[in-house]
């Protein structure tokens, strides 16, 4: 029961802080009157020098994002960018790229991690439980 509730808190928290960060920022900017699919943008259409906007990434091309927003990951961008182009490919090419990035991204890949943290704290457990009886054994 113990390790069932540290689970539902350790899957909540990232999760809740999320939303908080998310409906914070959101608070904080207005639509910039751009739309998308009939829905106003935070960040819109327009390419910017000092932001990151939705333009900076549009056709999977990241050249405006590189060249003005990113400054201290020189040795990595090639690797970063290409599996950012990868991702965005592969979800554009799955046939509708909403639905798609909603499920490996809100549904699979959260499923999974929390798959993996439940068998991690099983096996840490098993091995707590292990080396309970070997001392008491030893006594």
């Amino acid at each position: 029961m113990r390790i069932f509730l540290i689970t539902i808190l350790i899957a909540l928290i990232p999760i809740s802080s999320l939303f908080i960060v998310n409906e914070t920022v959101r608070n904080q900017n207005k639509p910039s009157g751009s739309l998308f699919n009939g829905a106003k943008r935070i960040n819109g259409g327009l390419k910017l020098k000092h932001k990151c906007t939705w333009a900076c990434h549009e056709g999977f091309e990241v050249i405006h994002c590189r060249k003005n927003h990113i400054k201290y990951l020189n040795r990595f961008d090639d690797i970063i960018f290409s599996g950012y182009r990868f991702i965005t490919i592969s979800l554009d090419a799955s046939g509708n790229y909403y639905v798609a990035n909603i499920l490996v991204f809100v549904v699979f890949l959260p499923l999974f991690i929390l798959i993996m943290l439940i068998k991690t704290l099983q096996v840490t457990y098993k091995i707590k439980e292990i080396q309970k009886r070997k001392y008491a054994r030893s006594i």
